[in-house]
């Protein structure tokens, strides 16, 4: 029986569709984009403040000087590292209705500011999880096998119990281990496909 299902949020629900923002910066900075991302996204300065070891300012000043941004140029970098991402509200609103029958969660790695940053931006996603949190308010993050096991506990699953929705392969694999079933994310429609499948043929009390 499958109690909750579980997503995570970037690359999933919150995706880059216009990536030509991103690009542009990569250019002027003189820097392949895959080295952009790595620099703000998968940096040891980036997996700290995921941790909430250090705060969002603290590694964007960091990634900012790596990169050798002006500080006049700044706080228009950021915002253009941000504007070619969109939130899926189609797939917020199936995520939705996939209660009450199993309960939901977002478990993402994810800066300190980010909860306060969707809220200004997109709106607030609590309306659609029974449980969110964040890498950094919860000092551990994926693929940590207490990071999901603190989630189920939220949820009252087992891992066993629990449909884990991530587009990062390392993830999945580590929430196999632990027994989950996993739908690894390529595409809104493909997941959703793959979850209702799972639920489907999973008998039900």
């Amino acid at each position: 029986m499958i109690k909750a299902v579980i997503f995570d949020m970037g690359g999933v629900l919150l995706r880059t569709v216009d990536p030509a923002p991103r690009e542009a910066l990569a250019q002027r900075y003189g820097v392949t984009l895959r080295q952009l991302f790595d620099i703000i996204f998968t940096s040891e300065s980036s997996q700290q403040a995921e941790r909430g070891e250090k705060s969002d300012a603290d590694h964007w000043s960091w990634a900012l000087d790596q990169l050798g941004v002006a500080p006049e140029d700044r706080a228009d970098f950021i915002r253009q590292w941000w504007a070619g991402d969109r939130m899926d509200y189609e797939l917020l609103e199936f995520i939705n209705r996939l209660r009450p029958s199993v309960r939901t969660g977002l478990l993402s790695n994810a800066w300190l500011g980010t909860r306060a940053n969707i809220t200004k931006h997109w709106g607030s996603l609590e309306p659609y999880f029974d449980f969110i949190i964040f890498s950094a308010e919860a000092g551990m993050r994926k693929p940590a096998p207490e990071f999901f096991h603190w989630l189920l506990e939220k949820l009252g699953a087992n891992p066993e119990e629990a449909i884990f929705v991530d587009d990062y392969g390392e993830n999945i694999k580590a929430a196999q281990v632990l027994g989950l079933r996993t739908v690894k994310f390529c595409s809104a429609a493909q997941a959703k496909q793959e979850v209702l499948a799972m639920l489907n043929h999973t008998p039900h009390a």
